[in-house]
Formats: C-alpha cells, sequence, structure tokens
C-alpha cells in the first residue's frame, strides 16, 4: 500500500518534475558543452555547489509545497485515515519519494557532469567518489530541510530566520563559513583533492539531515495528524508577532553571550617584533627599520613608563601597547589605530625617527592607555592638562627643553588661568608645546608642594575608577581646577600663577641665549569668493628671522560642529617652503562652511612642531 500511494504522488506530479528535470539538464549541458568547446580543463565537477546552492532549495521547496503544504491547508490528507495501512508507512512514504525525486535530480545533474569532464579529462575515479559524498551529503540536508519547512507550514518563515540569525551571529562570533558543516564540504578542496574527505563535516551534514527528517516525520504523526493540519494553516498576526519577539530575544541573548566569549586576543604577527609583559602592562614593539638593541631600549623605556604610571596611580592592570613601526609617516606625528577594547591600543609612528627622542611617543601611548582605562574620562576638557602632563613628568624628560616649550607659550599669553579651556590652548599652540606648559605647571606644584600633591592629583583624576554613584563624579569636578588645586595641592590658581611666572622667569633668565635663535612667528589667512557659492582660502606668512631651507605646513579641516574638540588625527596638511610666504591653498570650499586653519613648523630649538595662527571660522 505504501508503493501504491507514492506511485499516486508520482503519477500526480510527474509531469513538472519531468519539466524540471529537461531543464536542469538542458542548462548544465549548455554550460558544460560551451566551456568544453573552448578547452578549458577545469573539472566540470566543480560546476556543482553552484547547482547545490541554488537549484536545489527551489527543488525541495516544489517537492514540500506538492507532498506536504496543498494536502495539510486543504485537509485532504485525513483521507489517509480510511485507508488500510498505517498513517506512519503513508507520510514516510512522501518523505521517502520526496527525498528520492531530490536525490535523483542530483544524480542526474552528477551523471551529465562527469559526462562532459571525460570530454575534456581522464575521470579519477577518487575524485568522484570523494565529490559524490560531498555532493550527496549537502543534497540531502538541503532536501529535508526544505520538506521539514514544508511540514511546519505557519512556521517556515521563523525557521529560515532562526538558521539567517544563527548564521549571522556565528560570523559575528568570529566563525569562518568554511568551517561550518556543508559549507566546509563544498569549499574545502572541493573537486581539486583527495588528500582528505572532512569526515567531521560529513557525519555533521549527514546527522542534521537525518534529525530534520525524523522531526518531520514525528510532526506528521503526532495526535493523529491534527498538530500536522495546525501548522498547515496560516498563521495568524497575533502568532507572527510572538515569533518575531522569540526570535529577537534569543539573538539578543546569543549576541550577548558571544560578546562575553574569550576570544584571541590582538597581536602582531610579523617579523621583527619583540614584547615584554610587566606586572601592570604589556608593550610590544614591531619595526623593520629599529635595530634589534635600539629595539629593546625602546621596549624597556616604554615598559619602565607604564610600570611606573600604574604603580603611582594604583592601577592593577593598564590595557596591553602595540607599537607599529611606520616609516611613511612624518616624524612627531602618532596615529591610534582601532582596536576591540579588551584587545588594547595600537599606536602607528615613524619609530626610526622616534627612537632618539621617544618622551612624546611614550607620552602619547600613556594618554591613550588613561583614557582607555577612565573610559573616556580623562579626555575631559578640565581634565586634560594632567591628561598630558603627569606621564611626561613621570618619564623624567629633558627638563632644559621642556622649560623652552613652557617659555613659548607663556609668550603666546597661555598660563594657568587657561587649564579650564585646554582643548583651546591644544588647539592654538599644537599638542607638544601645550604638554610643556602643563609640565611646567605640574613642575611648579611639585617645588612648591611636594612631588607627594602631584601624584595626589593624578591619582584622584586618573587613576580612581569611575564611580558608580553620580554625586562622587560630580565632586571629583567641584569648583574646577581650583578647587581640585586646593583639596590636593594646598595651592590655588592665583598662587599657582604666582609661582609659575618666578619660575619662568628664572628658566628664560639661563636659557636667554637659545630663546634667542627662535624665530617670531606669524601667518594670516584671508578668503576669495570667486563665485557665488565657492571661496578660495589665501595665505600670508611672516618669519622673523626666517631659517633658511626650512618649511611649514597649512593645516586646515573642515568642522561639521563647530565647538567639538579637534581631532587631530584628522587634520590636513599642505606643505611648502619658507620662501613661498604667500600662495593659495589648492583646494576650494563651499560658502558658509565651518573650517579650522593654522600654520605648522619645526623649530630645532624647541625639539617639536610649533603652532601658530589657528582660527576657527564660518566661510562668508
Amino acid at each position: 500500500m505504501m508503493l501504491h500511494l507514492m506511485k499516486k504522488d508520482l503519477r500526480e506530479h510527474a509531469g513538472s518534475w519531468l519539466i524540471l528535470l529537461l531543464l536542469q539538464s538542458a542548462l548544465l549541458g549548455a554550460h558544460s558543452y560551451q566551456a568544453t568547446q573552448f578547452a578549458d580543463d577545469h573539472s566540470r565537477l566543480l560546476i556543482l555547489p553552484r547547482v547545490e546552492l541554488l537549484f536545489l532549495p527551489i527543488l525541495s521547496h516544489l517537492l514540500g509545497h506538492q507532498l506536504f503544504t496543498v494536502e495539510l491547508r486543504t485537509r485532504t490528507i485525513l483521507f489517509l485515515e480510511g485507508l488500510p495501512v498505517s498513517r506512519a508507512q503513508a507520510y514516510v512514504g512522501k518523505l521517502l519519494l520526496g527525498l528520492l525525486v531530490g536525490v535523483g535530480f542530483m544524480a542526474t545533474a552528477y551523471g551529465w557532469l562527469i559526462y562532459f569532464t571525460h570530454l575534456v579529462q581522464p575521470v579519477d575515479l577518487r575524485l568522484a567518489l570523494d565529490v559524490a559524498a560531498r555532493a550527496g551529503a549537502v543534497a540531502l540536508l538541503i532536501l529535508s530541510v526544505g520538506l521539514l519547512a514544508a511540514v511546519l507550514g505557519r512556521f517556515r518563515i521563523p525557521l529560515y530566520l532562526a538558521l539567517l540569525v544563527a548564521a549571522g551571529l556565528y560570523a559575528n562570533g568570529g566563525g569562518e563559513p568554511t568551517e561550518l558543516g556543508p559549507f566546509a564540504l563544498l569549499i574545502r578542496g572541493f573537486g581539486t583533492t583527495t588528500d582528505q574527505l572532512p569526515l567531521t563535516s560529513l557525519f555533521g551534514t549527514l546527522a542534521a539531515a537525518m534529525v530534520a527528517t525524523i522531526v518531520s516525520g514525528i510532526i506528521l504523526t503526532m495526535r493523529e495528524g491534527s498538530v500536522a493540519i495546525l501548522l498547515g494553516e496560516r498563521m495568524r498576526h497575533s502568532e507572527k508577532v510572538g515569533v518575531a519577539a522569540v526570535l529577537l530575544s534569543i539573538a539578543a541573548m546569543a549576541a550577548l553571550l558571544a560578546e562575553h566569549r574569550p576570544k584571541e586576543p590582538f597581536r602582531f604577527k610579523e617579523d621583527g617584533v619583540v614584547s615584554r609583559r610587566g606586572l601592570h602592562s604589556s608593550v610590544s614593539i614591531q619595526s623593520r627599520t629599529l635595530s634589534s638593541t635600539t629595539s629593546r631600549q625602546l621596549l624597556e623605556r616604554s615598559t619602565g613608563l607604564l610600570e611606573l604610571l600604574a604603580e603611582r596611580l594604583d592601577i592593577d592592570q593598564l590595557p596591553p601597547l602595540f607599537l607599529a613601526g611606520d616609516p611613511g609617516r612624518d616624524p612627531g606625528t602618532f596615529e591610534r589605530a582601532t582596536l576591540n577594547k579588551k584587545d588594547g591600543v595600537l599606536i602607528r609612528a615613524a619609530l626610526d625617527a622616534e627612537h632618539r627622542a621617544p618622551a612624546d611617543l611614550l607620552v602619547f601611548a600613556a594618554t591613550e592607555l588613561l583614557d582607555r582605562h577612565t573610559r573616556g574620562r580623562a579626555r575631559l576638557e578640565a581634565l586634560g592638562w594632567l591628561r598630558e602632563a603627569y606621564p611626561f613628568w613621570l618619564a623624567e624628560p629633558d627638563a632644559t627643553l621642556a622649560w623652552r616649550r613652557a617659555i613659548y607659550a607663556a609668550d603666546r599669553g597661555f598660563g594657568p588661568k587657561d587649564l579650564d579651556r585646554w582643548h583651546q590652548v591644544e588647539e592654538s599652540l599644537g599638542r607638544p608645546i601645550a604638554r610643556g606648559l602643563a609640565w611646567s605647571l605640574l613642575q611648579t606644584i611639585a617645588e612648591r608642594s611636594g612631588p607627594a600633591a602631584v601624584d595626589r592629583l593624578a591619582k584622584v583624576t586618573l587613576g580612581a575608577p569611575v564611580s558608580p554613584w553620580l554625586w562622587r563624579s560630580l565632586a571629583m569636578n567641584r569648583a574646577g581646577n581650583d578647587g581640585l588645586l586646593v583639596r590636593e595641592a594646598q595651592l590655588n590658581l592665583d598662587q599657582l600663577e604666582l609661582a609659575w611666572q618666578e619660575a619662568i622667569q628664572r628658566e628664560r633668565s639661563a636659557q636667554q641665549a637659545i630663546l634667542a635663535t627662535i624665530p617670531k612667528l606669524d601667518g594670516e589667512v584671508r578668503v576669495e569668493a570667486p563665485t557665488s557659492l565657492s571661496r578660495r582660502i589665501h595665505y600670508q606668512l611672516a618669519l622673523e628671522p626666517a631659517p633658511p631651507e626650512a618649511r611649514f605646513f597649512l593645516l586646515w579641516k573642515p568642522l561639521y560642529v563647530l565647538n567639538d574638540p579637534l581631532d587631530e588625527a584628522s587634520l590636513e596638511r599642505s606643505s611648502f617652503e619658507v620662501a613661498a610666504t604667500k600662495g593659495t591653498l589648492s583646494r576650494s570650499f563651499s560658502a558658509g562652511s565651518n573650517l579650522f586653519v593654522a600654520f605648522a613648523m619645526v623649530v630645532p630649538a624647541l625639539g617639536c612642531e610649533v603652532r601658530f595662527g589657528a582660527q576657527r571660522w564660518v566661510l562668508p
């Protein structure tokens, strides 16, 4: 009787199956024959994955609709209850017929491809069996899932969505599709090698196909078919909403679990890498231009600074630091690359130039680590000067050079009164000069109130973990820098101003000769309107005395929000010779644009790049 029912379904749907089989054969034959005519020596069997992933899902959906969906929705399947055969046999017959038809389609495609491969090259029997095992397992899985979807009826779409969500979570978690079940069978060595058959993927694919087939049979035979008939009806709106909510909840929970799953941390894989792991920090340096001795000296100095920083601030563990050599970068410019939060901080710099005087590089790295440790709190404008000054103070830089930078900042009109607007100080002077100014303030505090006061200032602002209590976070910034200095250093801003001015005068007298060699720098820009919509930038530079064979830079950046802090890494640079004191920027801008423009030049006496003439304005 079971064979009789199978013959009934076969006679009923044989016409459509035959037309589909002829269409498949014609397409495969035309494709393979055309490739053969052009003397393509590749195996025709390489076409099979495309057949599996494109043609077979359509076929499985068609078979499921014809054998199950229509009869479940119209309830004609209840006719089986009056036949002298068990319901299980009837349903097994339908499932078996669907699988046999699908395998027959794949066998036909495989036969055609074997034939056309033979026309080009001899067929390797071992390779043919390997391909048959791979393609057959994947075909059974696709067919069984298609038939399960037909039996699920109203829950067909949720099944497909669940499979897509699972695939997305797998890829988002760092999984490789080539390592996953059926994809491993169709990608890794398919049709090209017989060295090893991925048995794990093969048996896993066959097991998944068997599970899908068994689930289909259970649903069809459960409670005399009432479950299958219920599922075969169309889904109500409330059920759609409920299924969507369940799927979204499962996806959110799975994504959260995947986010906290241990992952392999970032590490350098190139040559020329030296690494050291300390008690509170770890540092890795990668550079092909530094000698091994120089790399280890830089490694020791950076590790020593970070260990000292962590001990003074009571930080249990700083994020890992990676320093990557980038010979194409300008000396003195650094870039923080993007890494996952748990991986640490990656900084690119011209290490072949910076290894001679790495204080600025190491301080830049320390500030980025402090930003990560404090979750961005160290970037607050009121704390910016401590973020720059404290690592620089611990690094014990050349005090003469640092005071020289502070004197230059004082001559430009900046001092302790500007601590609460630190972003503007850095924007006007450039980060190296602003760092020298901040260092001089800490040095003055250490001279007046002792080094312990400096450590207390840094610890309460940079070292303490972020408090979950809002009132404690607000109390830390109460009364700005003036209140902070009074609480931790017993020194208000007016007292700090007087002490700092005395120190500046002392150092100015000691370095008068070298300070006289620093050129007086000035520059201005003006806007020209060649049309009603476009604007051109003209610049004029004034240097006294003008250093020979020197260059200056015109820095500029369009601003989307005029009062946002300046992103140093996004500044555009145009380089000019000092002799060309007048000129026009090659780029034009639109009327109404927000723009930042500044001049910059490397001054050897200050050991860094100096910025001047910085301004923001809206182009008229």
